[in-house]
């Protein structure tokens, strides 16, 4: 496993003009090509290596750039994560034949770095457990219990897209359904920046 810097994603997406920093998310969805590689029903030596990459985890994550730190969140059983260090010295993904992930990201300003600052001090004191299941199901007592419901809350709070309807359902990391919640998100412009689009094959930013 090769671990990727912070430096790494900076350098892949495009330079912004006159952003003051770059917030993302990424979702990381398995491959089922790239788990079956090597399996060989008639041998045995394969089926450890084929089961190992079945138990890795698909993921969803949000990123800040701003000068030369990187920020990138989370939901433990303890709550809400935020996780920051220098682009060299922070990864946020890892080299892997079994997944893609997938980077929607936008152009911010001095304003927004300020709005999600005050939003990181308001939500780091907020308990919650981690959820598997859909945090909507009825009982449910908050919409952040997973990683790709507190990535739409977090971008919902910072008025970077809002609901166009919530799902009831599984918590299951399959393209289909990943790709059906980001579309239910409806990403809007925000201070003159549009959302853009990179594809990262080989990478995964469930780091164990």
């Amino acid at each position: 496993m090769t671990e990727r810097k912070g430096t790494d994603l900076k350098s892949s997406l495009e330079s912004i003009s006159g952003a003051k920093g770059i917030f993302g998310v990424c979702y990381s969805i398995l491959t089922w090509s790239g788990v079956g590689k090597g399996f060989g029903l008639f041998s045995p030596s394969t089926w450890g290596k084929t089961l190992g990459k079945l138990a890795e985890d698909g993921h969803a994550t949000t990123f800040l750039i701003h000068k030369n730190q990187i920020t990138l969140t989370g939901i433990s059983d303890d709550g809400w994560v935020f996780d920051s260090g220098s682009l060299a010295s922070k990864s946020w993904a890892r080299t892997t034949g079994s997944a893609t992930t997938y980077v929607y990201y936008i152009g911010v300003n001095g304003d927004f770095i300020k709005k999600y600052e005050k939003l990181q001090k308001k939500l780091a004191k907020t308990k919650t457990a981690y959820a598997v299941l859909w945090p909507n199901l009825v009982g449910s007592s908050t919409q952040y219990q997973n990683c790709v419901s507190h990535s739409h809350y977090l971008m919902s709070e910072l008025g970077l897209a809002h609901w166009a309807h919530s799902t009831k359902g599984w918590w299951v990391p399959s393209a289909s359904n990943w790709v059906e919640w980001f579309k239910s998100f409806a990403p809007v412009q925000r201070d003159g920046y549009a959302w853009k689009y990179k594809k990262f094959d080989s990478t995964n930013t469930h780091i164990p």
